[in-house]
Protein backbone atom coordinates (compact mmCIF):
# COMPACT_ATOMS: atom_id res chain seq x y z
CA UNK A 1 0.00 0.00 0.00
CA UNK A 2 1.60 3.18 -1.11
CA UNK A 3 0.23 6.58 -1.94
CA UNK A 4 3.35 8.33 -3.13
CA UNK A 5 3.61 8.37 -6.90
CA UNK A 6 7.40 8.09 -6.84
CA UNK A 7 7.22 5.09 -4.45
CA UNK A 8 4.73 3.41 -6.78
CA UNK A 9 6.93 3.99 -9.80
CA UNK A 10 9.90 2.54 -7.87
CA UNK A 11 7.81 -0.49 -6.84
CA UNK A 12 6.74 -1.04 -10.44
CA UNK A 13 10.31 -0.87 -11.72
CA UNK A 14 11.64 -3.13 -8.96
CA UNK A 15 8.89 -5.78 -8.87
CA UNK A 16 7.67 -5.77 -12.45
CA UNK A 17 5.08 -8.50 -13.05
CA UNK A 18 5.68 -9.88 -9.55
CA UNK A 19 3.59 -6.99 -8.29
CA UNK A 20 0.28 -8.72 -7.62
CA UNK A 21 -1.77 -5.86 -6.26
CA UNK A 22 -1.01 -2.22 -5.50
CA UNK A 23 -3.56 -0.45 -3.34
CA UNK A 24 -3.57 3.28 -2.72
CA UNK A 25 -5.06 4.13 0.66
CA UNK A 26 -6.12 7.52 1.84
CA UNK A 27 -5.06 10.86 0.52
CA UNK A 28 -1.89 11.48 2.53
CA UNK A 29 -0.12 11.88 -0.78
CA UNK A 30 -1.92 13.93 -3.38
CA UNK A 31 -0.61 11.55 -6.01
CA UNK A 32 -2.68 8.48 -5.11
CA UNK A 33 -4.98 9.00 -8.06
CA UNK A 34 -2.90 11.55 -9.92
CA UNK A 35 0.63 11.29 -11.13
CA UNK A 36 1.83 10.55 -14.63
CA UNK A 37 0.29 7.17 -15.46
CA UNK A 38 2.61 6.72 -18.41
CA UNK A 39 5.44 6.18 -15.91
CA UNK A 40 3.79 2.90 -14.86
CA UNK A 41 4.11 -0.29 -16.86
CA UNK A 42 0.87 -1.65 -18.30
CA UNK A 43 1.00 -4.41 -15.66
CA UNK A 44 1.29 -1.89 -12.82
CA UNK A 45 -1.66 0.04 -14.22
CA UNK A 46 -3.73 -3.16 -14.29
CA UNK A 47 -3.03 -4.07 -10.64
CA UNK A 48 -3.34 -0.52 -9.27
CA UNK A 49 -6.48 0.25 -7.35
CA UNK A 50 -7.64 2.78 -4.80
CA UNK A 51 -9.14 1.94 -1.42
CA UNK A 52 -11.76 4.44 -0.28
CA UNK A 53 -13.16 3.61 3.16
CA UNK A 54 -16.70 5.04 2.66
CA UNK A 55 -17.16 2.97 -0.51
CA UNK A 56 -15.86 -0.14 1.29
CA UNK A 57 -18.20 0.48 4.24
CA UNK A 58 -21.19 0.83 1.90
CA UNK A 59 -20.23 -2.41 0.14
CA UNK A 60 -19.86 -4.25 3.46
CA UNK A 61 -23.23 -2.97 4.73
CA UNK A 62 -24.91 -4.30 1.59
CA UNK A 63 -23.10 -7.66 1.91
CA UNK A 64 -23.86 -7.87 5.62
CA UNK A 65 -27.57 -7.26 5.00
CA UNK A 66 -27.65 -10.33 2.78
CA UNK A 67 -25.61 -12.38 5.23
CA UNK A 68 -27.82 -11.34 8.15
CA UNK A 69 -30.94 -12.33 6.20
CA UNK A 70 -29.43 -15.74 5.46
CA UNK A 71 -28.44 -16.17 9.11
CA UNK A 72 -31.98 -15.25 10.26
CA UNK A 73 -33.47 -17.78 7.83
CA UNK A 74 -31.05 -20.48 9.02
CA UNK A 75 -31.82 -19.68 12.67
CA UNK A 76 -35.56 -19.85 12.03
CA UNK A 77 -35.13 -23.26 10.38
CA UNK A 78 -32.95 -24.45 13.27
CA UNK A 79 -35.55 -23.40 15.86
CA UNK A 80 -38.30 -25.18 13.93
CA UNK A 81 -36.27 -28.39 13.70
CA UNK A 82 -34.96 -28.15 17.25
CA UNK A 83 -38.52 -28.20 18.59
CA UNK A 84 -38.47 -31.95 18.04
CA UNK A 85 -35.57 -32.55 20.45
CA UNK A 86 -35.17 -29.42 22.58
CA UNK A 87 -37.27 -28.75 25.65
CA UNK A 88 -37.79 -25.09 26.46
CA UNK A 89 -37.96 -23.91 30.05
CA UNK A 90 -39.06 -20.34 30.66
CA UNK A 91 -38.64 -18.67 34.02
CA UNK A 92 -39.43 -15.17 35.16
CA UNK A 93 -36.94 -12.91 36.88
CA UNK A 94 -33.22 -12.34 36.68
CA UNK A 95 -32.72 -14.03 40.05
CA UNK A 96 -33.01 -17.38 38.25
CA UNK A 97 -30.06 -16.56 36.01
CA UNK A 98 -27.62 -17.58 38.75
CA UNK A 99 -29.06 -21.08 39.08
CA UNK A 100 -28.92 -21.68 35.32
CA UNK A 101 -25.36 -20.33 35.16
CA UNK A 102 -24.37 -22.61 38.04
CA UNK A 103 -25.79 -25.66 36.21
CA UNK A 104 -23.78 -24.70 33.11
CA UNK A 105 -20.65 -24.15 35.19
CA UNK A 106 -21.04 -27.51 36.95
CA UNK A 107 -21.87 -29.33 33.73
CA UNK A 108 -25.30 -30.38 34.93
CA UNK A 109 -27.27 -28.26 32.43
CA UNK A 110 -28.98 -30.56 29.97
CA UNK A 111 -27.91 -30.18 26.34
CA UNK A 112 -31.45 -30.87 25.19
CA UNK A 113 -32.92 -28.05 27.27
CA UNK A 114 -33.10 -24.36 26.36
CA UNK A 115 -33.30 -22.08 29.36
CA UNK A 116 -35.19 -18.89 28.62
CA UNK A 117 -34.86 -16.28 31.35
CA UNK A 118 -37.34 -13.41 31.13
CA UNK A 119 -36.63 -10.24 33.14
Amino acid sequence: MAGSHSVNVDLDRHLGTQLVRNVGVGMTHNTVLDGEKSEYSSHAQEVREFFFAPAWIKKRINEDAGIMGEAADAYKEFVERAGAWVEYEETDGWENWGSVYKMMEEGTARPDKAYILKP
